[in-house]
């Protein structure tokens, strides 16, 4: 997770030359059996993208334009291999942007709960100098 995070937070600040780069992380539901969907968008006002050329980002050595690699660098695996881990994780992602106004990637994976009670418990007693 830390490392398709990190290539999309780099790339958004890589193409984006003035404005922002914003990273929200949400839980828009929870799914029977105690997981949670986790979703983590990254919208910047990049230089952006073609909508036709959204699902070819995801291919490996592909880039949305090909002067964009003489001008920002990068050999186009980038994206392809979040896709990868992202598919090992069982979650998805994708993108949606428009040329000349920004660009947003998000990512969306089924995280288990953890067992809150536990934890807090054990730390509070830890922290306390109780056994635990």
């Amino acid at each position: 997770m830390r490392q398709v995070l990190s290539n999309l937070v780099n790339n958004a600040v890589k193409f984006t030359n003035a404005g922002r780069v914003l990273i929200i992380a949400t839980v828009p539901r929870s799914i029977a059996g105690g997981e949670v969907i986790l979703r983590v968008a990254v919208t910047d006002t990049s230089i952006g993208l073609d909508e036709n050329n959204v699902a070819r980002l995801f291919e490996p050595f592909t880039q949305a334009d090909g002067s964009i690699t003489r001008q920002y660098g990068g050999t186009g695996l980038g994206l392809a291999i979040c896709k990868r881990l992202i598919d090992l994780m069982g979650g998805r992602i994708d993108a949606s942007g428009r040329r000349g106004v920004g660009s947003k990637f998000w990512i969306e994976v089924d995280l288990p709960l953890p067992a809150l009670t536990d934890t807090a418990a054990s730390k509070s007693a830890t922290m306390s100098g109780s056994p635990g």
